[in-house]
């Protein structure tokens, strides 16, 4: 799914310990913008970077990690994983690497403890650090983690998706001696529509999108197909991220209205074409599917995944209500991927995620430039919203940023350049006897860590 990454597999042990899965980040895709860097190193442990325009997520991009030539000159990425240099990594964090376990197939565990002198570094003020070790438990399989888990064999384990987290969440209230922690994952599920494609060219028409906004119930789609499993969004920007405005306003859920925009939009694209005629062609109904008075006519990209086909066909059931004709395209996932890249859809439901990136910048999935090869996959074209983007990714002060963004967001809801309508929920479960775990915002899947310095085992 576009911008989704896979988040870990795994449990964990505490005995003084934790543990969890091997993360499987995915970095932003930074196109160009590193060969236009001018790097000149002024010391052993000093280098000045010239940037040849301004980048105010410059410093969020240098926390990507980066890999010493000449240990790895001639290492593919599918030998990575078993290099010796990946086998002993150097950090600088709390933690260090103890020891690894494996079997004659694969790598079963990882230890880690305490670093000896960190209590005394500066960074290492804060924080008791009560447990000096953390093992980390590797399975084939979330069954085979949810097993353990469920047998005391581990101390937490964190769901990837909704089709882990519902299992995840029945067995906290199942077993007394679970806590299910929950924050937001940096996703945001939405509703986009191509611009560009001439069966969907009614989607330019600001009305019919503010329209299909105002005709759908988010709430109660969402209820329905995805409860307990994420939550609603009215912004395109991540519930929590400091660019957040809890302002936007989307517009109230009213068929009525919503009914009267797209008669106002069917009858100004029917001036436009200069026939009743044309206009019918371009909204047709389907081959093989009954001819109906339908004002418009379009069908909803989505995978081939039960949540997300479930949420889709609330969607459309909503929207065939306001005299649309609505069909369901469900298909498996390489497929949808391939067609999202060759915009071979009406609409479609993406899941837009920030990957390792804590930086709010939206600029690759909206800006006009993004399209055709970039994650702006329906063509959106607004040179307004275009305009905020390119500003709030130049400016390097963050109140100006928070400016830019603000205006953004109301911009994108006032003209539904796309509908946003969920965020997954991250849950993370431990047992009872581990204190002291609280989930802020997840920039990425290893900041369900960041407060362990206060983590305790009972």
């Amino acid at each position: 799914m576009a911008g989704r990454h896979p988040l870990h597999r795994g449990g964990c042990r505490l005995h003084h310990v934790c543990t969890a899965v091997a993360d499987l980040p995915g970095a932003p895709e930074l196109g160009a913008f590193w060969r236009t860097i001018e790097t000149d190193q002024l010391g052993d442990y000093l280098i000045r970077f010239r940037l040849t325009q301004p980048l105010g997520t410059f410093l969020d991009r240098l926390t990507i990690g980066i890999l010493p030539e000449h240990a790895l000159r001639g290492t593919t990425a599918d030998a990575l994983a078993t290099h010796p240099f990946n086998l002993a990594p150097i950090g600088t964090g709390a933690y260090q690497l103890d020891s690894i376990h494996a079997d004659s197939q694969r790598i079963t565990g990882v230890e880690l403890r305490l670093a000896p002198v960190y209590r005394q570094r500066p960074e290492g003020q804060t924080g008791v650090y009560a447990l000096d070790r953390v093992s980390f438990t590797l399975y084939d399989s979330f069954q085979a983690a949810y097993d353990a888990l469920a047998g005391g064999a581990v101390e937490g384990l964190a769901a990837r998706d909704w089709n882990e987290r519902a299992p995840l969440f029945q067995l906290t209230l199942n077993q007394t001696n679970l806590i299910a922690n929950n924050s937001i994952e940096p996703t945001l599920g939405a509703i986009i529509f191509n611009w560009v494609a001439d069966d969907s060219r009614f989607f330019r028409e600001q009305r019919v999108r503010v329209a299909l906004d105002t005709g759908l119930d988010r709430s109660s789609v969402l209820d329905r197909s995805m409860s307990n499993a994420a939550i609603r969004a009215d912004s395109p920007m991540i519930l929590g991220s400091w660019a957040y405005s809890p302002e936007v306003a989307p517009p109230a859920y009213d068929p009525s209205t919503a009914r009267a925009l797209l008669q106002q939009a069917f009858e100004r694209l029917e001036r436009l074409n200069g026939s009743a005629e044309s206009t019918a062609e371009a909204t047709a109904a389907p081959e093989g599917t009954v001819e109906s008075a339908a004002l418009f006519t379009f069908s909803i990209l989505t995978p081939d995944d039960p949540a997300l086909v479930r949420l889709t066909n609330e969607i459309a059931t909503q929207w065939s209500q306001l005299g649309l004709n609505i069909s369901i395209d469900a298909v498996d996932q390489a497929t949808y991927d391939e067609r999202l890249r060759a915009h071979d859809f009406d609409a479609a439901l993406v899941e837009y995620a920030l990957g390792d990136s804590a930086d709010p910048d939206v600029y690759a999935f909206w800006h006009q430039g993004q399209y055709p090869d970039g994650l702006n996959y329906g063509g959106a074209d607004d040179r307004r919203i275009s305009e905020l983007l390119e500003r709030g990714r130049r400016e390097p002060y963050g109140i100006n940023r928070l400016q830019d963004y603000r205006a953004f967001q109301n911009i994108f809801v006032e003209r539904a350049i796309a509908i946003p309508l969920y965020y997954p929920v991250y849950t993370f479960v431990t047992r009872s006897n581990v204190t002291g775990v609280q989930l802020g915002y997840l920039g990425t899947p290893a900041d369900r860590f960041r407060n362990i310095a206060d983590w305790n085992v009972q």
